[in-house]
């Protein structure tokens, strides 16, 4: 017999009958509508609360189809109104924990967001021109392209409450990479497997470098192990 928890058929047949087949990013790119995403949003909401499996999520996501298919037959439906129709049929649902974690996620996604838009261009000028005494006291870290990532990443995600610091990756850098991942609330954090935590980002110049990581005899070169930061 099939396990009634892994079929998305259901869900696939109730996404043929919606008026879209795209939908709107945030950034308002048009990206092809998978309902499956709705089903992972709400199956990952259903297991934070513990109180529902696949089947369940399977079934509301279901009626979230239903209602995007009466609702939103006129245009090209936004991300987040597929995400008030998950939260509305959440908070007519029975499951009222699993609500609330959904609309704690959603508002601390658009947050980060806000936080991530305001902080980029202020924070990139307080660390070239040394305003911040963060940049001056961190010895931890060379004045460099791998310093402003580092500097920026950890200001912005003070307000998540996970920063992640790495190795630095720069021209002529050789050796183990090393994550250090740390909670800077007084909360706890929950790391859910399967999902992304940091990601890096390679930038190719136009020119050559003039002065490699390796030249300027940096602490972390050739590291085979964890290097302890100076302090």
């Amino acid at each position: 017999m099939k396990n009634p928890g892994t079929n998305t058929q259901p869900v696939a047949d109730n996404a043929t009958n919606l008026p879209f087949t795209q939908i709107r990013k945030r950034d308002g790119r048009l990206v092809a509508f998978d309902a499956q995403n709705i089903s992972s949003a709400i199956l990952k909401a259903g297991r934070a609360s513990g109180e529902f499996n696949e089947a369940v999520a399977e079934k509301l996501t279901i009626r979230v189809l239903s209602l995007a298919q009466m609702a939103l037959s006129e245009n090209i439906p936004t991300v987040e109104q597929i995400q008030d129709l998950v939260e509305e049929v959440l908070l007519s649902s029975s499951f009222k924990q699993t609500a609330k974690a959904y609309i704690l996620y959603r508002d601390q996604h658009a947050r980060n967001r806000e936080m991530i838009q305001k902080a980029d261009l202020d924070l990139m000028d307080s660390y070239l021109n040394r305003l911040d005494w963060e940049v001056r006291e961190n010895s931890n870290m060379d004045y460099s392209l791998q310093g402003l990532n580092n500097y920026v990443s950890s200001k912005i995600s003070r307000g998540c409450g996970i920063i992640v610091n790495v190795t630095p990756f720069e021209p002529g850098w050789e050796g183990k990479a090393v994550l250090e991942i740390s909670n800077t609330t007084p909360l706890p954090a929950k790391v859910y497997a399967g999902e992304g935590l940091a990601q890096v980002l390679f930038f190719e110049s136009d020119t050559a470098c003039k002065t490699s990581y390796a030249d300027r005899k940096g602490k972390y070169q050739n590291q085979s192990d964890i290097t302890l930061p100076t302090t």
